[in-house]
């Protein structure tokens, strides 16, 4: 069996990179080792969820949009989205959600 391509939009890898400075300022209150700690479990959610995408791109459950499907990481606090190409065999990382803060109610963005 071929394993799956995994590719990660730009709005994905954004998400991620706003996800992981969410993470370190919020926990940087408490001690440094504890933000370095949080980021490298997140980080470690997101590799785990992509080598088991190349093997079971369908994992995860169907979301609202068609096409679409999700899967809870870092404790469920984010859910990671994507679709799949079965005939390219290609995963597309779409976008990563935030459950509890949506991005409207986050104190900052990153510019591009």
């Amino acid at each position: 069996m071929s394993l799956y391509e995994i590719d990660e939009s730009d709005q994905f890898l954004r998400d991620v990179e706003e996800a992981a400075v969410w993470i370190l300022l919020t926990n940087l209150e408490q001690s440094e080792s504890l933000a370095d700690a949080k980021l490298n479990d997140f980080r470690t959610d997101l590799s785990s969820l992509r080598d088991r995408l190349k093997s079971y791109p369908e994992s995860g459950e169907a979301d609202d949009i068609q096409g679409l499907r999700k899967f809870p990481i870092y404790e469920g606090r984010y859910s990671a989205k994507w679709i799949v190409n079965h005939a390219a065999r290609r995963v597309t990382l779409v976008a990563l959600s935030d459950s509890k803060y949506p991005r409207n109610l986050r104190q900052f963005q990153i510019e591009d």
